[in-house]
């Protein structure tokens, strides 16, 4: 009889557990669908936070300039863990096509569509946050194709402004729209899973939305104020220049 003490045991794993994380799923949930869910979801709290105070002209403090950037950084986290959940990035470039046909679960396809336009209204949000006189001086400091490229990127914002059009409240409403769908989108998908019962009703969607309004508001109190800082921050004191080359010639002739 061998001895338990020293000879390897199998230990069967807990099935409730296993169930409780892994939602029955045909291929095991990662930590990078946890990643990509949470990534996802902070930032459309984040894009509802700063709709609101938007819509409210609360458009002269930090959190205005930093938070969008800030949510651009998170979906970019997010799209990277999604690429490494399924392994083959083709899959999503084949769902624009395919995807409305041959995928049972819908919110996918329609995650692959509002998703990308999230990032791009982010993106363009984060030049639109930035005053027009500083963007434009940022600009104009660059050289031929440079300039061209920094006008590209930034979707030409130091030539208008959102902010002064007729077009604010349109954006904002699309920026909540898509807030909304960004915390939801994995809940969503988990609610048509088979598994333990809390993943197959409404508590998954009001767990997910609660928890990524609640981190948003976390990062908005702390992260935004020290990323602010940390941009902004004026530098240390410089050291007395050495006198030019005329300075010299001048003090030695006189």
């Amino acid at each position: 009889m061998s001895n338990p003490l020293t000879t390897p045991q199998f230990v069967p794993p807990l099935r409730q557990l296993n169930e409780l994380y892994n939602v029955v799923h045909d291929r095991p949930f990662s930590i990078l669908f946890a990643n990509y869910s949470w990534a996802l979801g902070v930032a459309g709290g984040l894009a509802l936070i700063w709709a609101i105070n938007a819509w409210r002209g609360r458009t002269d403090g930090a959190e205005h300039r930093f938070t969008m950037p800030l949510v651009v950084a998170l979906i970019l986290a997010g799209f990277v863990n999604v690429l490494a959940e399924v392994r083959q990035p083709g899959r999503l470039i084949f769902g624009y096509f395919l995807g409305w046909t041959h995928w049972d679960t819908a919110i996918i396809k329609y995650g692959i569509i509002l998703l990308p336009i999230f990032l791009v209204l982010a993106w363009w949000l984060s030049f639109q946050c930035i005053p027009r006189a500083s963007l434009t001086a940022e600009i104009e400091r660059l050289h031929g194709v440079w300039r061209k490229l920094a006008d590209i990127f930034s979707l030409g914002s130091r030539h208008y402004s959102v902010f002064d059009s007729g077009w604010l409240k349109p954006i904002l409403v699309l920026t909540v729209f898509l807030g909304l769908f960004a915390p939801l989108y994995s809940a969503v998908f988990l609610m048509n899973e088979h598994g333990v019962p809390v993943w197959n009703s409404p508590a998954a969607a009001i767990l997910f939305f609660a928890s990524a309004i609640a981190v948003a508001a976390l990062a908005e109190l702390v992260v935004i104020p020290a990323l602010a800082w940390a941009v902004t921050a004026p530098g240390l004191p410089r050291r007395p220049a050495i006198a030019s080359l005329p300075q010299l010639r001048s003090a030695y002739a006189s």
